[in-house]
């Protein structure tokens, strides 16, 4: 509820600040005193376009500031949460300054916010009746929420189901759609596939090939080779090998004479026998080269297939492999695809069946509601003597061929909140069709339905604070009664603030604030100040009429505050 509101250069207050209590509250004055000054105001803080022509002649900027306890309402918290702004100590805080260029900033607990979040909020906090802007009622989205309120309708879990729905059917869609990318590249995947199987590449296989064929290549001259350099160790008639043995006999006696050349011999005798050893490594070398010209074609083919698949597939063999591996995983997806797009559709079908049947009750709930709230509404209009004004609450679908649910064998549009689109209309007078509550004209009349609704859904009305203006517009007597004692009653679950011209009303308030011009310093001010009971004694007498120190007045004053006192005011007197 609103706590507090501070006004400070704003049309004709230079400065006003106000606390509030809950339950009824009533702001009276001369015709002319500036009660449409705090409305404003207050417009301005909910989020009402501002100009510079609300700031106080003479001074560069306005700031509204209103302080709010908040309501345990899910959504708000939700909301708050969303946009990072902080809670302090379960208020909210929201200042509006204006400058002279026009331009306005709002803040909400210190954090600066645009013109829509403010409204946002604002709706959250105050209906204010009497100018339409924010009016939640007014807003054709918030309908449906009422009506779910006054059914007792917990959407939570119905809202969950259809959002698992549609997280299901975005996935049944995608697979769709990625089963037939690769449907229709299925020919190119299949041959491409039977390319690489038919050459059937292994890994490694194109460095071992390069390897051998250049083995192959040079087999004659390996050869060769080896068989020369057999003939020079062992062969020829001056092979090494001879001319070794010749120096190791011719050594051998001279090492009695000269024992230095036995190391020498030793050395001539190993040497020896590296030569002959490697004689016997060339021969092997040579018998395990092979001269294969039907290989090296054979080799050569194989290279140019293994290569072919580099160049299509990839810069090497490992691509190749690679490729074949995806193409493998693609045509296996698509045979197993097959199977799960079933399941998928049968589980889609199956859910489909399963949120129609949440949604038809769901709306068959709000239908039968919707019967009970517009019976409700009209008892409470024909006690504010508009018997004769039709409430109707509009619960319709739209139907849609491609829509999620069946219902008497038709298709509607699915939604998070169901297939239902609710809207409030009215029908003031005889022989007229309902239409939509902001279409009706007079603000006196629109306020008495407001006040209505408010009563029928004060047990389930998010909203805290509820603003009448001028709701006693064109009425008086008994159906001034009426009106007021229903708005004290509505200030037993909200805070109503009501600015009233009737006395009646007037007397059954909680709090009495009066708002007056005066003149000060050759300027028009209005103030606002709360009435204690001496003082609301003289203002329900000015009210009456006549001279207000008339004792006649001031008798008929303390007694309409006598019978019509609330009980949370008898008790402030006590």
């Amino acid at each position: 509820m609103l706590l507090e509101l501070s006004i400070k250069n704003y049309a004709l207050i230079p400065s006003l600040q106000l606390k509030f209590s809950s339950g009824f509250i009533v702001f009276t004055g001369e015709t002319g005193a500036g009660k449409s000054i705090i409305i404003g105001a207050l417009s301005l803080l909910l989020g009402e376009r501002a100009s510079a022509g609300h700031i106080r002649k003479g001074k560069k900027s306005a700031v509204i500031q209103g302080i709010f306890s908040i309501p345990e309402t899910r959504e708000l918290l939700q909301f708050l949460e969303k946009i990072d702004i902080e809670i302090d100590e379960g208020t909210l805080i929201i200042r509006r300054s204006i400058s002279k260029s026009g331009r306005s900033r709002a803040f909400v607990n210190g954090v600066m916010v645009t013109l829509n979040v403010l409204q946002t909020i604002g709706g959250f906090l105050v209906d204010l009746h009497g100018q339409h802007a924010h009016q939640s009622l007014f807003r054709i989205d918030e309908h449906l929420n009422i009506l779910d309120r006054f059914a007792g309708i917990d959407i939570r879990s119905a809202s969950a189901f259809y959002q698992k729905f549609i997280r299901n059917a975005r996935q049944l869609k995608d697979r769709k759609r990625r089963q037939r990318e690769i449907q229709e590249k299925l020919e190119l995947s299949q041959f491409q596939l039977s390319e690489i199987e038919l050459i059937d590449p292994q890994p490694g296989e194109l460095d071992a090939a390069e390897a051998e064929l250049k083995l192959l290549e040079n087999s004659e001259k390996l050869l060769a080779f080896a068989h020369q350099a057999g003939r020079v160790i062992k062969e020829d008639d001056a092979s090494l090998i001879d001319r070794l043995n010749l120096l190791i006999r011719e050594c051998e006696p001279l090492t009695e004479a000269d024992g230095r050349l036995s190391a020498i011999l030793e050395r001539l005798t190993a040497a020896w026998i590296d030569l002959d050893d490697l004689d016997n490594e060339l021969n092997r070398y040579a018998s395990n080269v092979e001269y294969e010209p039907a290989r090296i074609q054979v080799i050569r083919k194989r290279l140019d297939d293994l290569n072919l698949l580099c160049r299509k597939y990839g810069n090497s063999l490992d691509d190749v492999l690679k490729k074949r591996d995806l193409l493998r995983a693609q045509l296996e997806e698509i045979e197993s695809g097959d199977y799960e797009l079933g399941l998928l559709e049968k589980n889609l079908e199956r859910m489909q069946h399963q949120l129609s049947d949440i949604f038809n009750k769901l709306s068959l709930k709000r239908r039968v509601a919707a019967k009970k709230l517009d019976q409700e509404v009209e008892q409470q209009l024909a006690d504010l003597g508009m018997e004769n004004t039709r409430f109707k609450t509009d619960v319709r679908q739209k139907l849609d061929k491609k829509g999620a649910v069946q219902l008497n064998g038709s298709t509607y549009r699915a939604m998070e909140k169901g297939i239902d689109l609710a809207e409030f209309r009215i029908a003031p007078n005889v022989g007229e069709d309902p239409k939509p509550l902001a279409k009706i004209a007079s603000g006196g009349e629109l306020s008495r339905v407001m006040l209505s609704i408010k009563t029928v859904l004060s047990d389930v009305d998010a909203v805290p604070t509820l603003i009448f203006d001028e709701a006693d517009a064109g009425i008086g007597g008994s159906i001034a009664e009426k009106l007021g004692q229903k708005m004290r009653s509505l200030g037993q679950k909200h805070q109503v603030i009501c600015i009233t011209h009737l006395p009646i009303i007037a007397t059954m308030g909680d709090e009495h604030f009066v708002i007056h011009k005066e003149e000060h310093e050759g300027r028009t001010v209005t103030h606002a100040v709360a009435l204690n009971e001496r003082e609301r004694k003289r203002e329900i007498a000015r009210m009456l009429g006549g001279n207000e120190t008339s004792p006649i007045i001031q008798t008929h004053a303390r007694e309409l505050l006598r019978k019509n006192r609330s009980p949370k005011r008898q008790l402030k007197l006590l």
